[in-house]
């Protein structure tokens, strides 16, 4: 049995096993969207006596369907219109080791296989570089497309007081909002970008 967009094509046979006996099972499913589908189901065997068959639910199978996310083009406008439509909203804290905020974006974007749709020259260029912001644009397989924007900024941690010899620290600090048509594409991307460092 399935759960989300999934449908079972081909149902297993049923089969009997002899005692200390074991079978694999397979089964086709059709995928229909990026939602995270489930697959359970259950076992029934007879009980010693063979008065009632017993019941045994099998562990259920989380299923991700967004392998790899493909580039591809949107303008500014559709990007807009797009973003005042789409109602399903995911938001992702940045966690990275990385200290510049342009690698960071260049790293974030070549990791989830993205179209990073904001020109960099301005910002290399411009005297403050301690903000950026970057529009980012992704399908899956399934043609559904997720819009993502990433807010960050470098943030120097002064070294603790009375420590003499200390350098302060610099790290990126942000957050990254996503949205999209469906809820499974919202939430498999924002799980994705967690994964960049």
């Amino acid at each position: 049995m399935t759960q989300g967009n999934l449908k079972v094509v081909e149902k297993p046979i049923p089969i009997t096993l002899k005692a200390e006996s074991s079978a694999t099972i397979k089964a086709s499913l059709k995928v229909s969207s990026t939602d995270n589908g489930v697959i359970f189901g259950y076992l029934t065997y007879d009980s010693a006596s063979g008065n009632e068959p017993t019941m045994l639910n099998i562990n259920e199978i989380q299923i991700d369907f967004i392998n790899d996310l493909m580039q591809d083009t949107c303008s500014e406008l559709e990007f807009k219109k797009k973003w005042a439509e789409y109602e399903w909203e995911n938001k992702v804290q940045v966690n990275t080791t990385l200290t510049e905020l342009k690698d960071y974006v260049d790293h974030f974007s070549k990791s989830l296989n993205v179209s990073l749709m904001t020109k960099l020259d301005d910002f290399t260029n411009s005297q403050n570089n301690n903000f950026l912001v970057a529009n980012f644009y992704t399908k899956s397989k399934f043609e559904e497309d997720c819009l993502l924007n990433m807010s960050i900024e470098k943030v120097t941690l002064a070294s603790k007081s009375g420590q003499p010899g200390l350098k302060s620290e610099t790290k990126i600090s942000g957050m990254i909002r996503l949205r999209a048509k469906t809820e499974g594409m919202a939430l498999c991307v924002g799980e994705k970008c967690k994964l960049v460092r």
